[in-house]
């Protein structure tokens, strides 16, 4: 069996979002394949972290589609998925066939701004602990002096 499958190019316009919205990518592509087979695709944001392309796992939307026995057809498919595990930045967007080479990608296009980075997110709860480190000895000291 031989899947040929070619991506129409993602051309998609920078757009701003915030952590938890639900996005939907729509694409093109063609493909030829012999005889019927079934494909998953996946849509997710990346970014590239010390050169290396990191897909944000936790955002990744799948589909699975089946492929009629054809050469040459052309297919518009859509996913959508979830910006999820996420923190602010600007990220690219990837359409992908799992488990191939074959996929299509667009940099720079989703900016997701709004989402608290860890630090300030566990802010209000390391000052807590300060304050109960700052109360306890003086707690201790107001139970007055036990004797004998």
């Amino acid at each position: 069996m031989t899947l040929q499958i070619a991506f129409a190019p993602l051309e998609l316009e920078p757009k701003e979002f915030t952590a938890g919205d639900t996005i939907r990518v729509t694409f093109t592509f063609k493909y030829t394949v012999g005889v019927d087979v079934t494909i998953t695709l996946q849509a997710v944001p990346y970014q590239y972290r010390l050169g290396i392309l990191d897909r944000i796992g936790a955002s990744a939307g799948t589909k699975e589609l089946r492929l009629a026995s054809a050469s040459d057809e052309t297919v518009q498919e859509s996913i959508d998925f979830t910006l999820a595990g996420i923190s602010s930045g600007t990220y690219g967007l990837m359409v992908e066939v799992l488990g191939t080479n074959y996929g299509s990608k667009a940099d720079g296009v989703l900016i997701v701004a709004g989402t608290p980075d860890m630090f300030s997110s566990m802010m209000p709860m390391l000052m807590m602990l300060m304050m109960l480190g700052m109360v306890m000895p003086m707690m201790q000291g107001m139970g007055g002096e036990e004797t004998e």
